[in-house]
This record gives C-alpha cells, sequence and structure tokens, in this order.
C-alpha cells in the first residue's frame, strides 16, 4: 500500500465496495494515519452537506427543466435559491448554443451539469461565471445505460485526480455524483471528467480514460472556469 490512501479507495471504503485483505489494510492505515482519517472525515462531512435537505419545491417550478428529487443540498432559511443557466460542455455530444445563453445538447439530456454552492443558494453554473478557489461544485451526469462511474479531475498544471468511482445507482435521466469539490488556488481552469463503463474503474483505468486510451470507457469532460 502506498503511503496514503488514495482518494478512490476512500470512496470505495464509504460505499462499502472494499473486501478481504484491501478492507482490513484500510482500516489499519487509518487507525495510524491522521492525515488519512480526515482526509475521510472531509469526504463524509462533504457528502453529509448535500444530503441534510432536498431542494425547495419552489426551486424546482422556477428550472428550465424539473430539477430530480436527488438533488439535496443545505440551503440556510431566508436565503431564495435561484437558478442561473446550464453550462455543459461535452466532447460526447455535439452542442448548440440556445436563447438565454444556455448551452445544452439538442433533443436530449445533458450529458452532465455542473452545480454552483453560491451565496444565494445552489445553481446551475453560468457559462460567464468564473469561479475562485473555495468555490464548491458538483456534478450531475447522465449514465446512459453504464453500471459504473468514476470521476476525475485535471487542473491548470496538468495533474490529474482520481475523485472516487461506484456502481450507478438511480433511475432514470441524470444522477448526482456523491461528493462535491472544492476548487483549490491551482492556476488555470478545472476540467472535471466523467467515466462509465459496463464493468468497474480502478484508478489506473480512470486514468486511462482522461488520457483517451481505455477501450470501452465512454468519457465526458466539462470545464470550470476559473479567474
Amino acid at each position: 500500500m502506498t503511503a496514503h490512501l488514495s482518494t478512490l479507495v476512500l470512496h470505495q471504503l464509504r460505499y462499502g465496495e472494499l473486501d478481504g485483505e484491501t478492507l482490513s489494510s484500510a482500516r489499519a492505515h487509518l487507525q495510524r494515519c491522521p492525515r488519512c482519517a480526515a482526509r475521510l472525515q472531509v469526504q463524509r462531512a462533504e457528502r453529509a452537506a448535500f444530503v441534510l435537505r432536498p431542494v425547495p419545491e419552489s426551486l424546482h417550478s422556477s428550472a428550465p427543466a424539473p430539477t430530480p428529487g436527488w438533488l439535496r443540498w443545505w440551503i440556510p432559511a431566508g436565503l431564495a435559491a435561484t437558478l442561473g443557466l446550464i453550462l455543459v460542455l461535452s466532447t460526447a455530444l455535439s452542442s448548440a448554443e440556445a436563447p438565454g445563453d444556455i448551452i445544452r445538447p439538442r433533443g436530449a439530456l445533458p450529458d452532465v451539469e455542473v452545480w454552483l454552492d453560491s451565496d444565494g443558494g445552489p445553481r446551475l453554473l453560468r457559462s460567464s461565471d468564473r469561479l475562485e478557489a473555495g468555490s464548491r461544485v458538483q456534478l450531475k451526469y447522465h449514465p446512459h445505460g453504464a453500471s459504473h462511474v468514476a470521476f476525475a479531475g485535471r487542473d491548470g498544471a496538468g495533474l490529474i485526480e482520481i475523485y472516487g468511482g461506484a456502481a450507478v445507482s438511480g433511475g432514470e435521466g441524470l444522477i448526482e455524483a456523491p461528493f462535491a469539490l472544492t476548487l483549490d488556488g491551482t492556476p488555470g481552469d478545472q476540467e472535471l471528467f466523467v467515466v462509465t463503463a459496463d464493468h468497474p474503474l480502478d484508478e489506473e483505468a480512470v486514468r486511462a480514460a482522461v488520457r483517451g486510451g481505455l477501450d470501452g470507457a465512454r468519457v465526458v469532460r466539462t470545464v470550470v472556469p476559473k479567474r
């Protein structure tokens, strides 16, 4: 095992996907590594922040399309949640600019949506947005019938980070990623990737998919512009 547990292993531990020696080794590592134990707690806290309270019905009624009930955010009392414009930059489907500066695939659900935790509540990322370090975003993705999904990012320095993977769970339409992402201070835009396949995806497979070298995987890329 490496010096620290990977982000993927921590997510698999939370999802209950580890067993046998792998599970025992991960638990033993957490007992002796405060850093990895703290990372695990951060993952749990960020996940909890998105399941505390469902999106209000008023938000559903003002959205360009009905917002699925699985999308859950913490919205402080008295704050109005205002939906913005959808930013969808997909390598898998062609896009066309719609009225109101909305970018989305024509005649189909988007492959991915980016949601921003803004001061006024959660909203879809606008094409004019430029985010700063500390901004929190969450993805919604279309699995296109795949049984497994993994999430990755590549920052302005070209560093690829694997955020985690899991079996696809959910009904029809878009599904929320099981965690939020907090942008760091690395200069340059942040690329985000959703990798789907009909088999489990380990960390090396996800890296290969991001680099364009994995057969049998569907990769959707979206760019989060930064200041």
